[in-house]
C-alpha cells in the first residue's frame, strides 16, 4: 500500500532545527528535502520505505557517533591547590535539553512517526542521551576524586575518619564543605600577625610596649603561661582604641540637614514607644548636643518607672538606632560579683575580662549605647556595693576616661563618650551617690485610654506581623479592647500583661484559621464559629481568655 510523505513540511523542519540545531540533523533534513523530486508529495510502496529507513538508520548510527554536537557546558575551576583542571558539567542545562528533545519527539510522533527523518531523529536523540549520561558519570567521578584530594590538603592534621566520611558524601555536599573550608582558609591567611597589627595600629605607645612584652613572653614562658599571654594578646588586639561612631550630620552641614535629622529622630522615638515625652525630650537634647559638638562627652540617663512602660524599647529601638551605635544590654538584677563588670586578674587560671571590655570588643567602637537594667535590684551585700562602686566610677565624667579592667592591668579604657542608660522601678533602692550622677527621667503608668492607643498602634501591629495576620483579618472594637484592659490587666501600670492577652487572642484565632471548621479545641468553651475577617466581641474574649489564669499571671509581675 503506497504512503504519502510531505518532506517539505516547514513546521517539522522549523521545530526540529530550533530544538536540535546540530550540523548533523541539519544535513539530514537537507538530504531528505533534496530527495524529493521538486513536488510537494511523492508516493512509495512499503518495500521502498523500509529500504530507505534502514539505510537512513544505518547512516545515522555511524554519523551520530562521530559528529553529534553534544550540548555539554564545561568550565575550568582553577584551584591553586591542584595542578589539574576539572571539568564541571552543567547538569540542569543538559537535563532540560534532553527533556526538550523528549517533548518534541512525543509532540511530533503522531504526525511524523513514519518519516525516515523522524526515525533518524529518535536514533540521534538516544545517542545523545547515552553520551550525556556517560559524560556526566565521568565528570562526577573526576570531581569526586579531586574533591577528596583538595579536602585532604585543606585539613591540617588530616584525620583518617574525616577523610573517610568526606569520601562517602554526595558530590553536592562535598562542594559545600570545600567552599566553607576554602573561605575559612582564606580568612585565616588574610589575618596579619599580632606584632604587625600592633605596630600599624593607633594604640597609644605606652600600651604597645605592654603588648610587645606580652608577645615576648609567649615564646619564653611555659605552656601554661604562654597560653595565658596569648589569650591576653588576642583580647587586647580586639579592643577598638580610638574608634568612635559619630552622627552622620553635624552643625557644619547646614541647618537644613540638621532640621531633617532632628525630624527623623523625633519620628523614630514616636514610632518605637508611646508617651514617655520627658524621656524623649532628654534624648533629643543629647542628640542636639552631639550635632553641635560631635566630639562631646557622653551622657548618663536614668529612666525611672513601672515595668512594662517601654523603657528598654525606647533605648534599643530609639536611642541606639538614631545614634547609629551598637546596643549592649547588661542585666544587674541579682548581680553580686563585681568581676562581672571589671573582670578577673590574669594570674588566676581561667580568668576572663569583664563585661564592659567585652561590650567594647563586640561593639567595635568606644562609644556604644550601654543599657543597665534593674539597677534597683543589685544585691544588697558588700559584693553588691562593689558593683555600685564600679558603676559610680563609670558615671563620673572625671574618671570614666580611665576605666580599668582587672584582666588588662595597666590599660585605660576611655568610656567618656559612651552613652550609659540605667533603668529601675524604685528610686529608694538606688544608691544616692550613684543616682546623683544621673539625669533622672521619671515615667508614670498608662491610663486605660493610653493603653487602648498602645494596643492598637503598637502591640497589635507587632503581634500581627509575628503570626502573619492582615490588619483587616481581625477587628477589635474599642469597647472590647477596654473590657480586656479593665478586666484582665487589673492595676497594671504598664502594658506587659495586655500584650500577653492580645498574643493569646491572636494565637487561638490563628488555630481556627489553620484547622478544619467545627473542630473542638479541647473544650466546649472554644466551640465558636470563626470566619475572617472576624470581629472580636466581649463574649468571644471571655471564651478565649480565662480570667483566673490571667489574674494569676498578672500577680507574678505585681
Amino acid at each position: 500500500m503506497p504512503h504519502s510523505y510531505n518532506l517539505r513540511d516547514k513546521k517539522f523542519k522549523t521545530l526540529l532545527n530550533d530544538i536540535f540545531p546540530s550540523k548533523y540533523m541539519a544535513k539530514r533534513v537537507a538530504e531528505a528535502s533534496d530527495s524529493d523530486s521538486g513536488s510537494e508529495e511523492y508516493e512509495t510502496d512499503d518495500s521502498d520505505y523500509e529500504t530507505e529507513s534502514e539505510s537512513t538508520e544505518s547512516e545515522s548510527t555511524e554519523s551520530a557517533e562521530e559528529t553529534v554536537n553534544v550540548n555539554i557546558t564545561f568550565t575550568v575551576d582553577s584551584d591553586a591547590e591542584s595542578e589539574e583542571s576539572l571539568e564541571v558539567i552543567d547538569h540542569e542545562k543538559n537535563d532540560a535539553f534532553l527533556a526538550k528533545l523528549q517533548t518534541l519527539a512525543e509532540g511530533l510522533g503522531e504526525e511524523y512517526k513514519e518519516l525516515p527523518i523522524y526515525k533518524t531523529y529518535l536514533k540521534t536523540q538516544e545517542t545523545m542521551k547515552h553520551k550525556l549520561e556517560k559524560k556526566k558519570k565521568e565528570v562526577l567521578a573526576k570531581e569526586r576524586a579531586a574533591n577528596e584530594s583538595k579536602f585532604s590538603k585543606l585539613l591540617t592534621n588530616k584525620p583518617a575518619s574525616d577523610c573517610k566520611y568526606f569520601a562517602a558524601m554526595e558530590v553536592e555536599s562535598q562542594r559545600t564543605i570545600l567552599q566553607t573550608l576554602t573561605t575559612l582558609r582564606d580568612l585565616n591567611k588574610q589575618q596579619k600577625p599580632n606584632r604587625i597589627q600592633l605596630l600599624e595600629s593607633s594604640i597609644p605607645s605606652e600600651y604597645k610596649i605592654l603588648a610587645l612584652q606580652k608577645l615576648a613572653q609567649i615564646n619564653q614562658g611555659t605552656d601554661g603561661e604562654a597560653g595565658k599571654n596569648k589569650a591576653w594578646m588576642d583580647g587586647f588586639m580586639r579592643i577598638p582604641f580610638g574608634v568612635y561612631h559619630n552622627l552622620p550630620v553635624s552643625i557644619a552641614d547646614g541647618t537644613e540637614k540638621c532640621h531633617d535629622f532632628m525630624e527623623h529622630a523625633k519620628r523614630c522615638l514616636d514610632e518605637c514607644t508611646y508617651g514617655l515625652n520627658d524621656a524623649k525630650m532628654q534624648i533629643l537634647q543629647y542628640i542636639g548636643q552631639l550635632i553641635s559638638n560631635p566630639n562631646g562627652a557622653g551622657t548618663v540617663i536614668a529612666i525611672e518607672g513601672p515595668m512594662g512602660t517601654g523603657k528598654t524599647t525606647l533605648v534599643k529601638e530609639g536611642i541606639s538606632k538614631i545614634l547609629q551605635r551598637p546596643f549592649a544590654f547588661v542585666s544587674l538584677g541579682g548581680a553580686q560579683d563585681s568581676s562581672l563588670l571589671d573582670g578577673h586578674l590574669i594570674t588566676y587560671e581561667g580568668s576572663v575580662w569583664g563585661q564592659i571590655a567585652d561590650i567594647l570588643m563586640r561593639s567595635k567602637c568606644m562609644n556604644p549605647v550601654i543599657y543597665f537594667d534593674e539597677l534597683d535590684k543589685v544585691s544588697d551585700t558588700p559584693k553588691g556595693e562593689e558593683i555600685i562602686g564600679i558603676l559610680t566610677h563609670l558615671t563620673d565624667s572625671t574618671q570614666n576616661k580611665h576605666f580599668r579592667d582587672n584582666y588588662f592591668s595597666g590599660i585605660d579604657l576611655d568610656l567618656s563618650r559612651a552613652t550609659l542608660v540605667f533603668s529601675y522601678n524604685h528610686r529608694e533602692k538606688v544608691n544616692p551617690i550613684l543616682g546623683d550622677r544621673m539625669n533622672i527621667i521619671k515615667t508614670t503608668g498608662y491610663t486605660t485610654a493610653q493603653k487602648n492607643v498602645i494596643a492598637t498602634r503598637y502591640l497589635s501591629r507587632h503581634i500581627r506581623d509575628n503570626i502573619s495576620f492582615k490588619e483587616e483579618d481581625l477587628v477589635i472594637p474599642d469597647a472590647t479592647l477596654n473590657y480586656i484592659i479593665e478586666t484582665y490587666t487589673g492595676q497594671e501600670k504598664g502594658v506587659r500583661n495586655l500584650k500577653r492577652c492580645l498574643e493569646t487572642i491572636y494565637s487561638k484565632l490563628n488555630l481556627f484559621r489553620l484547622m478544619k471548621p467545627g473542630t473542638n479545641l479541647f473544650g466546649e468553651d472554644l466551640a465558636i464559629q470563626v470566619e475572617f475577617p472576624f470581629t472580636l466581641t466581649i463574649e468571644i474574649v471571655r471564651k478565649l481568655l480565662k480570667l483566673d489564669q490571667q489574674k494569676s499571671e498578672l500577680m507574678m509581675y505585681m
